[in-house]
């Protein structure tokens, strides 16, 4: 197999490098859209113009050597268009002859609107907030980057709730291209975390996921807060005390945007580590336009195919209202037989889903924007699998880790300029009904107490059901760009409800008949979040700017009467049936210091002091009575960081590099009351750390070829002693050494057709798991893994198609399992290989 790779690898190599020289010799005439997207993307510049004005002219390749403005002229010589020079970094183009107005030439108004569109192969411009063309580059941009004519100088991000460029925004940001993702058949966390610098996930048994950006997590049992943040269009996601997050389908996503390190002050609890943004594409009044693709693919030791179904229209109604509709339907194949039910692929996943946007613009001021999503899972049983048995090898019950989960959101975003500052209303509603099978060890001798007529062999199924919902609404009024004094106020409330409700049933395992009701327990949580934060940048100078950001924010978590009920509770006598209603409520204060200086309008150096905090919450009840601490206060992190980013050599390198050390205090971390009863609680710990280094790099050294990479130090360690962990011992799930490379080609193989091929490998180093139970018992260690992905496809027009392979190299990267794990016989381990096909076309 090795010797296999290896050649796949040298012919992807050879296919990436013969197309550019020869592309290079190539005397044919291209389309102009083409010529113009690789003048652009090559020297950083960009270009506005009206693509209906380029659309169909064909030119030369213009010879190497000439100035930017030369080159311009000749490849607009004879096509009736002309080309100004409105700046350093930006041309505009239009028909000769027509009126020029300086800058004022960069806008197009359309619906009271500016419309700066640089070089792309788009037949249309993009929605307004969506980044113009990829929204994969920059300095972090991962191995889903679009091809070299779609690649732009300047990516809109809104990481700091502010549309700036990648390059102005001090915080390490990662970009992911979304139609790539689909395209490559990449839709999972499990399958594209590895693209994001200092970032990893770790799948558990209830198909929930715990997600770690630079090292902060400590792993743990189910039901600890989380330390990233994931939102929706900048609104915080409803994410139960499991940990039960959903895979979002990319199919209308504008972007997936990735923030590492804390991000308290703008964005409030369970950020401190860092935060997923996934922003969808808003409707536009300008055009008619929507999408269709079509996706099949085979994975190793797969029972049947897995598919894909994805379409989106964008209908303007008039000139100021627009509505989005898009859909999709999916299966991702089983790859997992179980041994002892005589049944293949059960980890099958089946998901369906849409969205519905409406954008109202009455007024030049006045902007509704109203967004609703739907989604439904259906997982036929869990990915565990147990290696004794064998490859992809289970012996559990056959409904064991199966789950559905149907997550929702609702929005509006409101908008009014006043001219001397812009007023912004956010409101969502979200919610995610859960509901997970889980597989506990038989009792033993508790069962023919329970149940006389069964055997002692009896297995019982845990279920819990979760509905978390939660509302939020954020009101904020900030000043206009460009001034020299920037400021953003802003107020924050949210509103979470769970009505938490476990159960446990008891089933016959020679016939999987359900033999009766064992345990049953509720545990309804409410969780008040109250927030004011303001974020001011002073421009000292044009070059010089000193960004301050603060947020004073209340938490409060209620957790209701937890009733108990089922003949565990009389037999075992474990806790009171019925246990009165416990609070918590603490209030924590976080900021933010960012001096940052412009060496160029390109180049960006940045240090930054932020915090980052874990809300208030109360323990069980049944703990609290064993003597657990009625409630956990919250813990935090504080980052300290050193930056540069920005373009090179005419905008043919880019680099984005970070060093950073985050100290973090008073950790929350899952103990075990001990005893018979055993509760899990949650308890402050001491400290630790995590410091490390990032490197990301894009280097362009002719047009048409795109070489991407990123490594990434990360040393997160135990820095005080606390109940089962000792200093110097790693946090979990955090490789030390993790780094990303990949290289793309684009050439021309016919008229107004091209092809491209694209390689990527993603390295993880290896990583320790949970922490025991108990203070000197061993700890899972998972070994390094790397992973191969490779692609090639056509782009013709509208029309694109592309095969592609992922972990091709069929890498058995370990995620979870092992010891300290629900049964330590089973592992979770990343998708083994898969190869597939997309075809895709706009319209």
């Amino acid at each position: 197999m090795r010797k296999i790779e290896k050649a796949v690898v040298v012919a992807l190599w050879m296919s990436i490098c013969t197309p550019a020289l020869v592309h290079a010799a190539d005397p044919a005439t291209i389309p102009l859209e083409t010529a113009l997207s690789d003048f652009a993307a090559r020297d950083g510049l960009q270009l506005a113009y009206r693509t209906d004005i380029t659309r169909g002219i064909e030119v030369k390749v213009a010879p190497r050597g000439l100035r930017p403005e030369e080159e311009l002229k000749y490849l607009l010589e004879g096509t009736g268009l002309e080309a100004q020079k409105i700046n350093a970094h930006t041309f505009t183009i239009r028909r000769a002859g027509a009126a020029k107005s300086g800058p004022a030439a960069l806008e197009e108004k359309q619906d009271g609107r500016i419309q700066l569109a640089q070089a792309q192969n788009a037949a249309q411009p993009p929605p307004e907030g969506v980044p113009l063309g990829s929204a994969a580059n920059g300095a972090d941009a991962a191995s889903t980057a679009q091809p070299a004519d779609a690649q732009l100088e300047s990516v809109v991000v809104t990481a700091q709730k502010r549309e700036e460029r990648l390059l102005d925004v001090p915080i390490p940001v990662t970009v992911l291209n979304t139609d790539a993702l689909a395209q490559n058949g990449q839709v999972l966390l499990t399958e594209y975390y590895s693209q994001v610098p200092s970032f990893t996930v770790s799948p558990t048994i209830n198909g929930a996921q715990t997600l770690t950006i630079r090292g902060i997590n400590t792993g743990g049992l189910t039901g600890s807060n989380p330390t990233v943040g994931v939102l929706v269009d900048g609104a915080p996601y409803a994410i139960g005390a499991g940990n039960a997050l959903p895979d979002v389908d990319p199919s209308d996503l504008a972007r997936i945007e990735v923030l590492r390190g804390p991000q308290g002050t703008l964005y409030g609890a369970n950020s401190m580590g860092g935060l997923i943004n996934y922003i969808t594409n808003d409707p536009d009044t300008r055009t008619v336009s929507g999408r269709i693709e079509a996706n099949t693919n085979t994975v190793y030791n797969g029972a049947e195919p897995g598919f894909a179904l994805r379409a989106s229209a964008n209908i303007p109604v008039s000139d100021t209202l627009a509505v989005r509709l898009s859909g999709y339907v999916r299966q991702d194949a089983g790859y997992i037989d179980n041994y002892a039910y005589n049944l293949t692929g059960v980890n099958r996943i089946n998901t369906e889903g849409g969205r519905f946007s409406l954008l109202w613009r009455p007024t030049d001021a006045l902007s509704i924007n109203l967004g609703a999503t739907y989604q439904e899972s259906k997982a036929h049983a869990g990915s565990e699998l147990d290696p004794a048995l064998g490859a992809f090898q289970t012996a559990q019950l056959p409904a064991a880790g199966a789950f559905t989960e149907k997550p929702q959101i609702y929005s509006a975003r409101i908008a009014y300029d006043f001219g001397g500052a812009k007023l912004t209303s956010i409101s969502s509603y979200s919610s995610n009904d859960y509901f997970v099978v889980t597989e506990f060890a038989n009792l033993g001798s508790l069962t023919p107490i329970i149940f006389p007529s069964t055997k002692p062999e009896t297995v019982q199924y845990n279920f819990t059901e979760q509905a978390m919902h939660r509302y939020t609404q954020e009101l904020r009024l900030e000043s206009p760009k460009e001034s020299r004094l920037e400021w953003l106020l802003g107020g924050f409330y949210s509103r979470g409800y769970d009505p938490l409700q476990w159960y446990m049933n008891a089933q016959d395992v020679a016939t999987s008949a359900t033999l009766g009701r064992f345990w049953n327990y509720q545990a309804p949580i409410t969780v008040l979040e109250y927030a004011a934060f303001a974020d001011i940048t002073y421009h000292i100078t044009d070059a010089l700017n000193l960004q301050l950001g603060v947020r004073e924010t209340r938490s409060q978590t209620n957790d209701s009467a937890n009733i108990e009920s089922g003949p565990a509770v009389s037999i075992l006598k474990i806790a009171p049936p019925y246990t009165a209603p416990i609070a918590a409520t603490a209030d924590k204060f976080t900021y933010m210091v960012s001096p940052q200086y412009h060496l160029s309008h390109d180049v960006m150096a940045y240090a930054r002091v932020a915090t980052g905090f874990r809300p208030v919450s109360p323990n069980p009840a049944g703990a609290v009575a064993l003597g657990a601490p009625q409630k956990v206060l919250p813990d935090t992190t504080t980052n300290y960081e050193v930056g540069v980013k920005g373009n090179f050599i005419g905008g043919m390198l880019t680099v984005d590099a970070s060093v950073y050390y985050i100290d973090w205090r008073n950790i929350q971390i899952q103990l075990l009351t001990g005893g018979a009863a055993n509760f899990v609680y949650t308890g402050n710990g001491a400290g630790a750390k995590s410091e490390g280094v990032e490197l990301s790099v894009q280097l362009r050294p002719v047009r048409s070829l795109t070489l991407e990479g990123w490594l990434s130090y990360d040393d997160a360690i135990i820095t005080r002693d606390f109940a089962f962990g000792v200093v110097g011992a790693r946090l979990p799930f955090t490789p030390r050494w993790s780094g990303h490379l990949s290289a793309e080609e684009e050439f021309p193989l016919m008229r107004e057709a091209r092809g491209y091929v694209g390689v990527s490998a993603d390295y993880q180093g290896d990583r320790t798991g949970d922490f025991p139970n108990t203070l000197g018992d061993p700890r899972q260690d998972y070994p390094s893994y790397y992973k191969l992905d490779v692609r090639a496809g056509i782009r013709h027009g509208e029309w694109n198609a592309e095969i592609y392979a992922t972990n091709l190299n069929n890498s058995r990267g370990e995620l979870n399992g092992g010891l300290n794990y629900n049964n330590p016989s089973y592992f979770i381990y990343i998708p083994p290989r898969t190869v597939g096909a997309t075809l895709s076309r706009k319209f």
